[in-house]
């Protein structure tokens, strides 16, 4: 199991959510430690719209390259 999935679990997120980038960083100068977790969903899911309908709502890009 990889980290990814590791916090996926811990998080409870289900299908088609999941953890894509998990990064920590640690400044020991200022004694603070962040993680920051990317959260996305897998090429092609479909979400419900407000009425509940979800075959018309299919993701066609996120603006990041991904589609």
């Amino acid at each position: 199991m990889n980290n990814e999935s590791l916090f996926s679990m811990a998080l409870g997120l289900q299908s088609p959510w999941k953890v894509e980038e998990i990064i920590f960083s640690n400044d020991n100068i200022l004694e603070q430690n962040e993680l920051h977790l990317q959260i996305g969903f897998e090429s092609g899911a479909r979400f419900a719209d407000e009425w509940g309908f979800s075959a018309q709502c299919m993701i066609q890009s996120i603006g990041n390259g991904n589609t």
